[in-house]
């Protein structure tokens, strides 16, 4: 029996007083053209849209209108049968299992296609460890200079394993004011890479790349528990940057346009709730994962309808990829802490590559002073000038106005190596601290040893020298104070 034999059979069933006259298609649906009786009402024909779909398999996809300028005529518009599911590219670095459904079936999903995934489920349903499944899947396939991370983890306990792998382009991040300063920084690389995609007349990054040597990698932005960091920013909604962005719009912003300049999103929540997936975020991450939540409510919110308030948890899920008429339930990707320990050791054997511009808005540089007394202290301890105990002020103070220069070189971690540069500036000698990889030295001093004292910097330099490798040659020091003192 065919499509047309078939839908005139539904319609009689129904005791639809009409008759199939005509069937047209573009190889992706088929519009039957149905002829009514003038005594057949419209609405009811409309109401088996539902019906229709289900009596094809094509859930969702069944669509009934007026045929213009055909009296009496509808059309019924229905998905060809030789229509396929566009398969999952299976090299592309951004690829990575999704789960399985409930006929054994192993989906894979893209984040190049999706291109933005909001992530829900209370506490205990699998939605950390199915966000842990999709990093280590796109960790195990992807090189550090084809695919890059930014992690927002404001619970502090979800993500931070993964640092020290060269796929970051920052540290961890675990607090709400560098979570924000990040995205700030990622809608500006965003309109950097649009500036240089349409300078090189191309499409998007995919286009660009295989057209330049200088390639741009993927930036996937990963924010678990959204809802604190809403709250944070009171209901996202205050604005956060000089550019009057709130962080509702400077999300969705990224989520308008990062496609193209290859950045996506990740967004991951327990509380799916209005205030914190707004409308204008919802709208903008057209791929939806839900796990066990608390209500029909949730359920509406997290996936655009109902059933995962019913979902069993602990990796029960419904996944609804961009373009889907509907979700599909499988069993989500389990993976253990061993597992995630042991890849990230063996990706941190790699040097890191955080990005330079990133850090420097995440951990502004500090400068250290110091007094003329610490001064006298490293003339005397490391170049051996007794002399400077007797040495006033002022002359220590036009001693290093001309010229005095101090580098100190740092060994931290066996291979990464710091400088303190050390100016004499305004009566008070100056440090700061620059480096190749500037973003350990950041975090020692930000984030691990939180310094915040002048007691604690001062250890810490005095820490530093402790580890000089190269002197200054000694005849230019004393080139310097016998030039001055005419001795």
């Amino acid at each position: 029996m065919g499509r047309k034999e078939k839908l005139q059979g539904i319609l009689d069933t129904y005791k639809v007083k009409g008759n199939v006259i005509n069937v047209i298609g573009n190889g992706r649906f088929e519009r039957f053209e149905v002829k009514l009786e003038p005594s057949q009402q419209f609405n009811k024909v409309k109401k088996l849209e539902h019906d229709i779909a289900l009596a094809f398999g094509k859930p969702g996809a069944v669509r009934i209108i007026t045929v213009p300028n055909k009296a009496y005529v509808v059309g019924i518009e229905i998905p060809s049968d030789e229509t396929k599911e566009v398969d999952v590219d299976m090299t592309s670095p951004t690829r990575f299992k999704v789960g399985t459904t409930v006929d054994g079936k192993e989906v894979y999903a893209d984040m190049t296609a999706m291109p933005h995934l909001l992530v829900s489920g209370t506490t205990g349903s699998g939605k950390s460890i199915f966000v842990n499944s999709l990093i280590t899947s796109i960790l195990k396939q992807a090189e550090a200079s084809d695919v890059q991370f930014v992690m927002v983890d404001m619970k502090q306990t979800e993500l931070t394993p993964y640092d020290g792998i060269p796929h970051l382009l920052c540290p961890v991040l675990t607090e709400a004011e560098t979570a924000i300063k990040a995205l700030s920084w990622a809608a500006n690389e965003m309109d950097e890479r649009y500036g240089k995609i349409r300078e090189a007349k191309m499409r998007d990054i995919k286009v660009y790349n295989e057209h330049h040597t200088e390639k741009m990698s993927k930036i996937i932005f990963i924010i678990d528990e959204f809802a604190d960091l809403m709250m944070v920013a009171n209901k996202g909604r205050t604005k956060i940057d000089s550019d009057g962005n709130t962080l509702e719009t400077l999300v969705a912003r990224i989520a308008q346009k990062g496609r193209a300049a290859g950045i996506h999103l990740i967004i991951a929540t327990q509380r799916p709730s209005k205030d914190v997936v707004t409308a204008l975020i919802k709208d903008n991450t057209p791929s939806k994962v839900a796990f066990a939540v608390g209500d029909s409510i949730a359920s509406k919110i997290a996936i655009g309808e109902l059933g995962a308030e019913n979902l069993l948890g602990k990796g029960d899920m419904l996944f609804k990829p961009i373009g889907a008429s509907g979700a599909i339930r499988m069993q989500g990707e389990y993976i253990s802490d061993g597992d995630i320990t042991e890849l990230v050791e063996r990706l941190s054997v790699g040097s890191l590559r955080h990005n330079e511009d990133l850090m420097s808005m995440l951990f502004p540089q500090k400068p250290y002073v110091m007094t003329t007394d610490d001064l006298r202290e490293i003339l005397i301890s490391k170049y051996g000038l007794d002399d400077a105990l007797n040495w006033s002020d002022d002359i220590l103070t036009e001693l290093c106005g001309n010229g005095i220069y101090y580098k100190i070189h740092i060994k931290y971690k066996k291979d990464w190596l710091y400088n303190y540069d050390l100016r004499w500036k305004n009566g008070e000698l100056w440090g700061r601290f620059n480096t190749v990889k500037p973003f350990e030295l950041h975090r020692i001093l930000t984030l691990q040893e939180r310094i915040e004292t002048d007691e604690k910097m001062r250890q810490e330099y005095e820490e530093a020298l402790e580890c000089y490798e190269k002197r200054l040659e000694e005849y230019r020091a004393k080139k310097w104070w016998q030039k001055l003192l005419g001795v």
